[in-house]
């Protein structure tokens, strides 16, 4: 068995010998994978579809490479779109719920009076970030973390820029 000597003095078996068309057949299983590839950073690259365009061509094609390879048929494509829908409507409900959440914070004034009273506190910049930092992770034990931005981001970035720091 040959082995093969490297820079840093440790050696290796070298690997067995594979012809070229012993290469191509091998990839024979990752067609779809290197079509899609191609398609996608293919045509961004070569300025034929945006970023966008690419996403939408790479979904189109990854169905029709369902419908090829005989994986995709209407169960599953039924199945798979209640699954999309299941999703967005969980996503959807957490929007209106914080639209609505917004608006009783903007009718009560929360913001403004937590905002009075944390600064209140004479706890200084720091002081204040610390403990809205314990009251997120508080938060974070209960709600994800998308559903805590969009609830608290109002009443936050008033603090925030009340206290002097940079809301970027």
């Amino acid at each position: 068995m040959a082995t093969v000597r490297l820079a840093y003095g440790n050696s290796l078996p070298a690997g067995q010998t594979v012809s070229w068309t012993e290469r191509f057949a091998s990839i024979h299983g990752i067609w779809a994978v290197i079509l899609l590839f191609v398609a996608i950073i293919g045509g961004i690259y070569a300025g034929i579809v945006t970023p966008t365009e690419a996403a939408a061509a790479g979904a189109f094609i990854t169905g029709l490479i369902g419908v090829v390879r005989g994986r995709l048929n209407a169960a599953t494509l039924l199945h798979g779109l209640i699954e999309a829908l299941r999703t967005t409507v969980a996503i959807f409900t957490v929007l209106i719920g914080a639209l609505l959440f917004g608006y009783f914070l903007t009718i009560t004034q929360t913001p403004q009076k937590i905002t009075a009273f944390l600064i209140g506190l004479d706890l200084g910049s720091y002081g204040t970030l610390i403990v809205i930092l314990a009251f997120f992770v508080l938060l974070g034990c209960i709600l994800d973390a998308m559903a805590m931005i969009i609830l608290l981001v109002a009443i936050v970035f008033l603090m925030i820029t009340q206290l002097g720091f940079d809301p970027i």
